[in-house]
Protein backbone atom coordinates (compact mmCIF):
# COMPACT_ATOMS: atom_id res chain seq x y z
CA UNK A 1 0.00 0.00 0.00
CA UNK A 2 2.42 2.36 -0.63
CA UNK A 3 1.53 6.07 -1.35
CA UNK A 4 3.38 9.24 -2.21
CA UNK A 5 2.00 12.78 -1.73
CA UNK A 6 3.11 15.96 -3.23
CA UNK A 7 4.12 18.09 0.01
CA UNK A 8 5.94 20.65 -0.90
CA UNK A 9 8.92 22.53 0.78
CA UNK A 10 8.77 26.31 0.99
CA UNK A 11 12.12 28.78 1.68
CA UNK A 12 11.80 31.52 3.51
CA UNK A 13 8.83 26.22 24.56
CA UNK A 14 10.61 24.84 27.47
CA UNK A 15 12.90 25.55 30.15
CA UNK A 16 16.33 26.62 29.20
CA UNK A 17 19.35 25.16 31.80
CA UNK A 18 21.60 28.25 33.17
CA UNK A 19 24.38 27.99 31.00
CA UNK A 20 27.81 29.69 30.71
CA UNK A 21 29.34 29.93 27.26
CA UNK A 22 32.79 31.51 28.57
CA UNK A 23 33.14 27.78 29.85
CA UNK A 24 34.45 26.50 27.04
CA UNK A 25 36.22 28.94 26.02
CA UNK A 26 38.60 27.81 29.09
CA UNK A 27 38.05 24.00 28.69
CA UNK A 28 35.72 23.73 31.95
CA UNK A 29 32.68 23.08 30.29
CA UNK A 30 30.84 21.36 32.83
CA UNK A 31 28.02 19.55 30.93
CA UNK A 32 26.93 18.85 27.28
CA UNK A 33 24.74 22.05 27.06
CA UNK A 34 27.32 24.49 28.09
CA UNK A 35 29.70 23.23 26.12
CA UNK A 36 27.52 23.30 23.07
CA UNK A 37 26.27 26.76 23.81
CA UNK A 38 30.38 28.19 24.41
CA UNK A 39 31.27 26.23 21.02
CA UNK A 40 28.84 27.66 18.65
CA UNK A 41 29.17 31.15 20.52
CA UNK A 42 32.65 30.81 18.92
CA UNK A 43 31.28 29.85 16.18
CA UNK A 44 29.58 33.17 15.49
CA UNK A 45 32.15 35.20 16.51
CA UNK A 46 33.84 33.80 13.04
CA UNK A 47 30.68 33.77 11.45
CA UNK A 48 30.40 37.46 12.22
CA UNK A 49 33.55 38.05 9.79
CA UNK A 50 31.72 36.95 6.56
CA UNK A 51 28.62 39.28 7.09
CA UNK A 52 30.78 41.87 7.84
CA UNK A 53 32.56 41.11 4.41
CA UNK A 54 29.77 40.78 2.39
CA UNK A 55 28.54 44.59 4.15
CA UNK A 56 31.59 45.94 2.93
CA UNK A 57 31.69 44.60 -0.50
CA UNK A 58 29.15 47.82 -1.32
CA UNK A 59 31.19 50.39 0.49
CA UNK A 60 34.23 49.84 -1.67
CA UNK A 61 36.88 49.09 1.25
CA UNK A 62 40.66 49.44 0.99
CA UNK A 63 42.94 46.89 0.30
CA UNK A 64 44.44 47.32 4.30
CA UNK A 65 40.98 46.81 5.61
CA UNK A 66 40.57 43.82 3.90
CA UNK A 67 43.18 41.89 5.00
CA UNK A 68 42.53 43.42 8.48
CA UNK A 69 39.57 41.85 8.81
CA UNK A 70 40.89 38.45 7.12
CA UNK A 71 44.17 38.55 9.73
CA UNK A 72 40.70 39.16 12.74
CA UNK A 73 38.88 35.76 11.34
CA UNK A 74 42.17 33.73 11.59
CA UNK A 75 43.25 34.94 15.13
CA UNK A 76 39.19 34.13 15.97
CA UNK A 77 39.54 30.55 14.44
CA UNK A 78 42.25 29.71 15.87
CA UNK A 79 41.13 30.80 18.96
CA UNK A 80 37.86 28.96 18.96
CA UNK A 81 40.56 25.69 17.71
CA UNK A 82 42.26 26.61 20.82
CA UNK A 83 39.08 26.08 22.88
CA UNK A 84 37.70 23.14 21.10
CA UNK A 85 41.08 21.28 22.37
CA UNK A 86 41.04 22.20 25.64
CA UNK A 87 37.50 20.21 26.02
CA UNK A 88 37.97 16.59 26.04
CA UNK A 89 36.82 14.62 24.07
CA UNK A 90 34.17 11.73 24.22
CA UNK A 91 32.61 13.42 27.22
CA UNK A 92 28.70 13.29 25.69
CA UNK A 93 27.02 11.16 23.08
CA UNK A 94 28.12 12.43 19.60
CA UNK A 95 30.80 14.69 21.15
CA UNK A 96 33.91 13.41 18.99
CA UNK A 97 31.48 13.94 15.97
CA UNK A 98 30.40 17.43 16.77
CA UNK A 99 34.25 18.35 16.85
CA UNK A 100 35.23 16.87 13.80
CA UNK A 101 32.18 19.03 12.18
CA UNK A 102 33.06 21.79 13.78
CA UNK A 103 36.77 21.73 13.12
CA UNK A 104 35.62 21.21 9.62
CA UNK A 105 33.86 24.15 9.65
CA UNK A 106 36.42 26.42 10.94
CA UNK A 107 39.02 24.99 8.12
CA UNK A 108 36.55 25.95 4.94
CA UNK A 109 36.35 29.26 6.76
CA UNK A 110 40.11 29.47 7.15
CA UNK A 111 40.16 28.46 3.21
CA UNK A 112 38.00 31.09 2.21
CA UNK A 113 39.41 33.81 3.94
CA UNK A 114 42.83 32.63 2.95
CA UNK A 115 43.01 31.77 -0.76
CA UNK A 116 40.05 33.65 -2.29
CA UNK A 117 39.04 36.44 -0.38
CA UNK A 118 42.58 37.81 0.40
CA UNK A 119 44.12 37.84 -3.33
CA UNK A 120 40.71 39.85 -3.58
CA UNK A 121 41.81 42.45 -1.53
CA UNK A 122 42.98 45.13 -3.88
CA UNK A 123 39.77 44.10 -6.30
CA UNK A 124 36.98 44.82 -3.82
CA UNK A 125 38.77 48.17 -3.49
CA UNK A 126 37.86 49.46 -6.92
CA UNK A 127 34.33 49.79 -9.00
CA UNK A 128 32.96 46.61 -10.82
CA UNK A 129 33.05 48.66 -14.10
CA UNK A 130 37.21 49.07 -13.39
CA UNK A 131 37.67 45.10 -13.02
CA UNK A 132 39.55 43.16 -15.59
CA UNK A 133 38.96 39.58 -16.87
CA UNK A 134 41.02 37.96 -13.88
CA UNK A 135 40.22 39.83 -11.17
CA UNK A 136 36.50 39.38 -11.89
CA UNK A 137 37.25 35.66 -12.24
CA UNK A 138 38.85 36.04 -8.54
CA UNK A 139 35.65 37.51 -7.58
CA UNK A 140 33.54 34.32 -8.99
CA UNK A 141 35.89 32.38 -7.61
CA UNK A 142 34.77 33.72 -3.83
CA UNK A 143 31.43 34.21 -4.78
CA UNK A 144 31.21 30.44 -5.59
CA UNK A 145 32.72 29.34 -2.17
CA UNK A 146 29.94 31.47 -0.26
CA UNK A 147 27.40 29.15 -1.96
CA UNK A 148 28.95 26.09 -0.90
CA UNK A 149 29.64 27.29 2.37
CA UNK A 150 25.76 27.45 2.90
CA UNK A 151 25.35 24.09 2.79
CA UNK A 152 28.31 23.65 4.82
CA UNK A 153 26.56 25.98 7.80
CA UNK A 154 23.77 24.19 7.37
CA UNK A 155 24.67 20.84 7.74
CA UNK A 156 26.89 22.43 11.08
CA UNK A 157 23.80 23.62 12.61
CA UNK A 158 21.83 20.52 11.82
CA UNK A 159 24.70 18.03 13.61
CA UNK A 160 24.38 20.64 16.22
CA UNK A 161 20.96 19.83 16.73
CA UNK A 162 21.61 15.77 16.69
CA UNK A 163 24.53 17.04 19.27
CA UNK A 164 21.59 18.63 21.20
CA UNK A 165 19.02 15.58 20.52
CA UNK A 166 21.44 12.95 21.68
CA UNK A 167 22.16 14.97 25.14
CA UNK A 168 18.29 16.37 26.07
CA UNK A 169 18.87 19.89 25.71
CA UNK A 170 17.29 22.46 23.27
CA UNK A 171 18.90 24.76 21.07
CA UNK A 172 17.21 28.07 21.08
CA UNK A 173 20.93 29.71 19.77
CA UNK A 174 20.30 28.69 16.38
CA UNK A 175 17.04 30.04 16.07
CA UNK A 176 13.46 29.11 15.50
CA UNK A 177 13.24 26.10 13.61
CA UNK A 178 10.12 27.73 11.84
CA UNK A 179 11.69 30.11 9.89
CA UNK A 180 14.30 27.47 8.49
CA UNK A 181 14.18 25.37 5.53
CA UNK A 182 12.77 21.81 5.53
CA UNK A 183 14.39 19.21 3.77
CA UNK A 184 15.83 16.82 6.36
CA UNK A 185 14.05 14.53 8.98
CA UNK A 186 15.75 16.52 12.19
CA UNK A 187 14.61 19.88 10.73
CA UNK A 188 10.63 18.22 10.64
CA UNK A 189 10.97 16.68 14.08
CA UNK A 190 12.93 20.79 15.50
CA UNK A 191 9.82 22.50 13.50
CA UNK A 192 7.24 20.27 15.43
CA UNK A 193 8.91 20.57 18.77
CA UNK A 194 8.33 24.46 18.26
CA UNK A 195 5.10 24.11 16.43
CA UNK A 196 3.88 22.86 20.01
CA UNK A 197 5.42 25.10 21.79
CA UNK A 198 3.43 27.50 20.31
CA UNK A 199 5.87 29.48 18.80
CA UNK A 200 4.78 29.91 15.15
CA UNK A 201 3.96 33.82 15.23
CA UNK A 202 2.79 33.91 11.49
CA UNK A 203 0.93 32.02 8.50
CA UNK A 204 4.04 31.06 7.13
CA UNK A 205 5.59 29.86 10.42
CA UNK A 206 2.22 28.29 10.91
CA UNK A 207 2.24 26.24 7.43
CA UNK A 208 5.77 24.92 8.65
CA UNK A 209 4.51 23.48 11.71
CA UNK A 210 1.53 22.15 10.18
CA UNK A 211 3.51 20.90 7.39
CA UNK A 212 6.01 19.05 9.81
CA UNK A 213 3.32 17.60 11.82
CA UNK A 214 1.93 15.95 8.72
CA UNK A 215 5.56 14.97 7.07
CA UNK A 216 6.00 13.57 10.79
CA UNK A 217 2.85 11.24 10.71
CA UNK A 218 3.23 10.13 7.04
CA UNK A 219 6.49 9.09 8.26
CA UNK A 220 5.40 7.05 11.21
CA UNK A 221 2.78 5.34 8.79
CA UNK A 222 4.95 4.30 6.37
CA UNK A 223 7.40 3.12 8.97
CA UNK A 224 4.38 0.44 9.61
CA UNK A 225 4.18 -0.34 5.73
CA UNK A 226 7.96 -0.40 5.90
CA UNK A 227 7.53 -3.30 8.78
CA UNK A 228 5.00 -5.38 6.91
CA UNK A 229 6.86 -5.78 3.51
CA UNK A 230 10.10 -7.07 6.06
CA UNK A 231 7.65 -9.22 7.60
CA UNK A 232 9.16 -7.78 11.00
CA UNK A 233 8.39 -9.06 14.35
CA UNK A 234 5.11 -8.45 15.51
CA UNK A 235 6.25 -6.40 18.76
CA UNK A 236 7.84 -4.02 16.44
CA UNK A 237 5.05 -3.46 13.97
CA UNK A 238 2.69 -2.77 17.01
CA UNK A 239 5.49 -0.40 18.73
CA UNK A 240 5.16 1.43 15.00
CA UNK A 241 1.55 1.55 14.99
CA UNK A 242 1.29 3.38 18.62
CA UNK A 243 4.08 5.87 17.47
CA UNK A 244 1.38 6.34 14.52
CA UNK A 245 -1.11 6.73 16.91
CA UNK A 246 0.63 8.75 19.59
CA UNK A 247 2.09 11.16 16.74
CA UNK A 248 -2.06 11.80 15.61
CA UNK A 249 -2.54 12.22 19.00
CA UNK A 250 0.09 14.80 19.58
CA UNK A 251 -0.42 16.72 16.31
CA UNK A 252 -3.91 17.48 16.70
CA UNK A 253 -3.27 19.04 20.49
CA UNK A 254 -0.72 21.02 18.80
CA UNK A 255 -3.00 22.74 15.84
CA UNK A 256 -6.19 22.51 18.40
CA UNK A 257 -3.93 25.05 20.75
CA UNK A 258 -3.52 27.81 18.15
CA UNK A 259 -6.07 30.83 18.25
CA UNK A 260 -8.94 30.13 15.64
CA UNK A 261 -8.83 32.75 12.59
CA UNK A 262 -4.98 33.38 13.49
CA UNK A 263 -4.11 33.86 10.07
CA UNK A 264 -6.24 33.65 6.49
CA UNK A 265 -7.78 30.10 5.53
CA UNK A 266 -6.26 29.29 9.03
CA UNK A 267 -9.26 27.25 10.03
CA UNK A 268 -10.15 26.07 6.62
CA UNK A 269 -6.45 24.24 6.27
CA UNK A 270 -7.36 23.09 10.37
CA UNK A 271 -10.64 20.96 9.05
CA UNK A 272 -8.32 19.08 6.21
CA UNK A 273 -5.29 19.02 8.47
CA UNK A 274 -7.52 17.02 10.81
CA UNK A 275 -9.52 14.46 8.16
CA UNK A 276 -5.88 13.50 7.01
CA UNK A 277 -5.10 13.00 10.84
CA UNK A 278 -8.07 10.90 11.02
CA UNK A 279 -8.00 8.97 8.20
CA UNK A 280 -4.20 7.72 8.79
CA UNK A 281 -5.64 7.30 12.68
CA UNK A 282 -8.60 5.36 11.14
CA UNK A 283 -6.51 3.34 8.99
CA UNK A 284 -3.87 2.39 11.40
CA UNK A 285 -6.07 1.86 14.53
CA UNK A 286 -8.99 -0.02 12.24
CA UNK A 287 -6.64 -2.19 9.97
CA UNK A 288 -3.10 -2.36 11.02
CA UNK A 289 -3.76 -3.44 14.22
CA UNK A 290 -5.88 -6.34 13.67
CA UNK A 291 -3.47 -6.92 11.44
CA UNK A 292 -0.34 -6.66 12.72
CA UNK A 293 0.33 -10.45 13.61
CA UNK A 294 -0.51 -11.09 10.10
CA UNK A 295 2.04 -8.60 8.85
CA UNK A 296 4.93 -9.94 10.93
CA UNK A 297 4.47 -13.13 8.45
CA UNK A 298 5.24 -13.85 4.78
CA UNK A 299 1.70 -13.16 2.67
CA UNK A 300 1.46 -16.73 1.69
CA UNK A 301 0.91 -17.85 5.40
CA UNK A 302 -1.77 -15.17 5.65
CA UNK A 303 -5.55 -16.20 6.25
CA UNK A 304 -8.78 -15.79 4.30
CA UNK A 305 -9.62 -12.98 6.99
CA UNK A 306 -6.39 -11.26 7.49
CA UNK A 307 -6.65 -11.03 3.59
CA UNK A 308 -10.27 -9.73 3.36
CA UNK A 309 -9.27 -7.00 6.41
CA UNK A 310 -6.05 -6.10 4.08
CA UNK A 311 -9.00 -5.63 1.05
CA UNK A 312 -11.27 -3.52 3.19
CA UNK A 313 -7.69 -1.43 4.21
CA UNK A 314 -6.93 -0.63 0.37
CA UNK A 315 -10.35 0.37 -0.23
CA UNK A 316 -10.33 2.89 2.77
CA UNK A 317 -6.77 4.20 1.62
CA UNK A 318 -8.10 4.83 -1.87
CA UNK A 319 -10.36 7.09 -0.33
CA UNK A 320 -8.11 8.75 1.83
CA UNK A 321 -6.23 9.89 -0.98
CA UNK A 322 -8.91 12.25 -1.68
CA UNK A 323 -8.16 13.52 1.26
CA UNK A 324 -5.09 13.67 0.97
CA UNK A 325 -4.90 15.57 -2.74
CA UNK A 326 -7.06 18.26 -1.02
CA UNK A 327 -4.14 18.85 1.50
CA UNK A 328 -2.13 19.24 -1.72
CA UNK A 329 -3.82 21.43 -2.80
CA UNK A 330 -5.29 23.76 -0.48
CA UNK A 331 -1.46 24.57 0.83
CA UNK A 332 -0.59 26.79 -2.66
CA UNK A 333 -4.35 28.62 -1.59
CA UNK A 334 -3.00 28.84 1.95
CA UNK A 335 0.33 30.04 0.99
CA UNK A 336 -1.06 32.67 -1.37
CA UNK A 337 -3.33 34.04 1.15
CA UNK A 338 -0.44 34.55 3.83
CA UNK A 339 1.84 35.95 1.51
CA UNK A 340 4.62 33.04 1.05
CA UNK A 341 5.22 30.83 -1.81
CA UNK A 342 6.13 27.23 -1.66
CA UNK A 343 9.02 25.77 -4.17
CA UNK A 344 8.68 23.47 -6.36
CA UNK A 345 10.54 20.21 -4.93
CA UNK A 346 9.07 17.41 -3.19
CA UNK A 347 9.46 16.05 -0.13
CA UNK A 348 10.84 12.23 -0.40
CA UNK A 349 8.98 11.24 3.05
CA UNK A 350 10.95 7.54 2.03
CA UNK A 351 14.14 9.16 2.47
CA UNK A 352 13.31 10.00 5.62
CA UNK A 353 12.31 6.68 7.33
CA UNK A 354 14.86 5.18 9.71
CA UNK A 355 16.13 2.19 8.17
Amino acid sequence: MKHFFLLLIFSTSGSYAQVDPTAFRFGRASNAEEYCSGLYTGIQEVNAYISRIEELEFDLPTAARINELVDSCILAIQTCRTAISKNAPGEWPKHEFLIVVANAWLDKVENMFTHELRPLAEVLSKPEEQWNAAEIKLYDKWDLALDSFTDFDQGLKDFVRKFAKANNFDTPFLGDPLTQILDEKIHFEAATASFRQGNATSGEEYFSGLLSEIILVDVAYRTIEELDEADAPVEEIRAAIDKCLADIHASKLAIAAYDENKWPKQNTFNLISFAWLEGIAGMAENYAKPLAEAMSKPDDQWTDEEYSIYESWQSTYEVFLEVDAKWVAFQHEYAEANGFTLSNETIDVDALIEK
